[in-house]
């Protein structure tokens, strides 16, 4: 009995110990657990929107635990099912701003995982969205160019400036006039009468820091001569004859370090030859039975490092696409395009991709915008608008958007530019 009285007396003297007032020990703290991110979902942009902005900002509930430690964010942003390319890491908002443009037209797939400081995740689901098209709104710049209207006219861009030089400015009249933009809006002559005789259908291309005019058309008819500037104002002929035939309504490229020149048309006679130089003076053929049609009027680019052309006519319009690395070998990426047959119409390389505008079949003009990010698979961009109603225009790339400049309609000579991103 006493064994048992014993025990029973210490733990009671325990117990009053451990209840003493003036006991300075700390008291028993519980530790709280450290709880994983919460599950959470996407806000901006939503599952399945259309026509985005290409800088869209991307946006998110957020994932902190009360009861957890802090949170960070990794977006991953890809086209593909399950975006897999980590576009943004160890985010702390629940924001973000895409501040690099996406490309137009591109269908996107977005989600985000969040992580606490012990590596533990949450992840959202994945939405999608599509990128806007090509932006129409307040695309027209001026409806009148202080240059007279015109067709089969070239443009370029030199000297951090938009370029137009001659073409037809009635049935019967044509020019040699030079003029330039630093805006696209106010136009300011640099010579009207260059030292080349008035042309339309003739080529220009910027190599070597100068403007060139290739051949085309005059009163007395086709032309191969060649003429550059460094200013374009002042012309110095390269070439009264060049080695290849004269001809117009070709078209003329740079790529590998040289000037190209590729079909073409002059009396009776449509050309599928290939030249080329690198000094504008002399000129070496890189093939004169090329497997593609005899063609003029048609589209041409710089593509993926290829050359590319798009269609054109040889006495009936084409929409066959072709492309060379090296000028002698050309590859058929396409019989028959999903655009129609058609010449006149302009190519030009924008957001990784090729596109071509307007021109026209045997009855009318075109109204429609085309691309492709391959060349050879075409999707439509837009249709019956006013601003591709148009052929024999141009089309350049410059301050980051597309420019269309002039060209005719059924409404006759146009003189208007317009710009769309």
């Amino acid at each position: 009995m006493k064994k048992y009285t014993s025990i029973i007396a210490i733990l009671l003297l325990g117990f009053s110990m451990g209840c003493k007032k003036n006991d300075d020990s700390a008291p028993m703290e519980i530790a709280l657990q450290n709880e994983p991110p919460l599950g959470f979902d996407l806000i901006d942009v939503p599952d399945g929107a259309e026509d985005v902005d290409v800088t869209p900002t991307l946006s998110w509930e957020s994932a902190k635990n009360p009861k957890g430690s802090d949170v960070v964010y990794d977006v991953y942003l890809d086209t593909e099912i399950i975006p897999a390319t980590l576009y943004k890491s160890n985010l702390e908002d629940t924001s973000m701003q895409i501040n690099e443009p996406l490309p137009l037209l591109t269908e996107y797939r977005w989600k985000v995982v969040a992580t606490d400081t012990e590596g533990r995740k949450a992840q959202s689901a994945t939405n999608k969205f599509t990128t806007r098209n090509l932006n129409y709104s307040d695309a027209l710049v001026t409806p009148n160019a202080e240059f007279l209207p015109r067709s089969s006219h070239t443009s370029a861009v030199f000297d951090d400036k938009l370029w137009v030089i001659g073409g037809r400015t009635g049935a019967i009249d044509w020019a040699n006039d030079v003029w330039y933009s630093s805006n696209g809006k106010d136009w300011s002559q640099a010579t009207a009468a260059a030292a080349f005789s008035p042309r339309w259908g003739h080529t220009t291309v910027v190599y070597d820091n100068k403007l060139w005019v290739i051949g085309g058309f005059q009163s007395v008819g086709w032309k191969n001569d060649v003429w550059y500037s460094e200013d374009g104002t002042n012309w110095i002929k390269a070439v009264e004859n060049a080695e290849f035939l004269p001809r117009a309504v070709h078209k003329s490229l740079v790529f590998d370090n040289k000037m190209w020149v590729i079909g073409g048309a002059s009396l009776w006679v449509v050309f599928k030859d290939v030249w080329y130089s690198t000094d504008g003076v002399t000129w070496s053929e890189a093939n004169d039975n090329s497997p593609f049609q005899e063609r003029a009027s048609h589209g041409a680019s710089i593509f993926n490092e290829q050359m590319w052309i798009l269609g054109g006519s040889r006495g009936m319009p084409l929409n066959d696409i072709w492309n060379s690395s090296d000028g002698e070998d050309w590859v058929q990426e396409s019989s028959t395009s999903t655009f129609s047959k058609r010449l006149g119409a302009s190519a030009v390389v924008f957001d990784k991709k090729l596109w071509l505008f307007g021109g026209k079949d045997d009855a009318e003009p075109k109204n429609d915008a085309w691309y492709s990010e391959n060349g050879a698979d075409w999707n439509i961009a837009s249709s019956n608008q006013s601003i591709f109603s148009r052929y024999f225009h141009t089309t350049e790339v410059f301050k980051n958007k597309i420019w269309i400049i002039g060209g005719e309609n059924d409404d006759g000579f146009l003189n208007d530019v317009w710009a769309l991103d």
